[in-house]
């Protein structure tokens, strides 16, 4: 089901509860008399109910569908990159932080001292292709890059893994989460 038609199903359900605030008219009024009387009334609190659960469950999937990703490539790849800090951790667990400037500079840094300056450009594929002095010089390694909320994942050759984008420059690392 797509965010449209939840969407949809969720202003027709707003649109159906207010049709039944809407019958002000008596069953009597209706010309209903005794045991249809309480069928009515009964038959129009089970259609509340089911009108009220659809409605919850469209509520829920609008609330949880998940956010696509955005592939970053090309000038959105650099307008989210500008300005901002992508950190994350290593395999060990030591938190970095990673700036592409425009121009095709590329800085990272890593608690702890160990830092590298190299050269990134896209590729025609859409790839960030990444060049760094210190770490395996020479050789380039590319990866398409993926931005989901804050999330930035990459995948390439140079191996996988996923940051948060900090939304501006930050100096500071990020903190271990403790697994409980």
């Amino acid at each position: 089901m797509t965010l449209r038609s939840v969407a949809i199903l969720a202003v027709a359900c707003v649109e159906r509860r207010s049709e039944f605030r809407g019958q002000a008219r008596s069953p009597r009024e209706r010309g209903l008399e005794g045991q249809r009387v309480i069928r009515w009334k009964n038959m129009r609190a089970k259609l509340q109910r089911v009108t009220s659960l659809a409605c919850l469950i469209a509520f829920m999937l609008i609330v949880a569908a998940p956010a696509q990703s955005t592939v970053l490539k090309g000038d959105l790849f650099v307008e989210v990159m500008n300005g901002n800090t992508f950190s994350g951790f290593t395999l060990k667990g030591v938190p970095f932080n990673l700036y592409f400037l425009p121009g095709g500079s590329a800085t990272y840094d890593e608690k702890g001292g160990i830092s590298d300056i190299g050269r990134w450009r896209m590729s025609k594929a859409g790839r960030v292709c990444v060049t760094w002095r210190k770490w395996q010089p020479g050789r380039e390694h590319c990866y398409m890059v993926r931005l989901k909320g804050r999330t930035i994942t990459w995948t390439g050759t140079g191996g996988s893994g996923s940051g948060l984008l900090r939304g501006y420059i930050a100096s500071s690392y990020l903190r271990m989460r403790r697994q409980s």
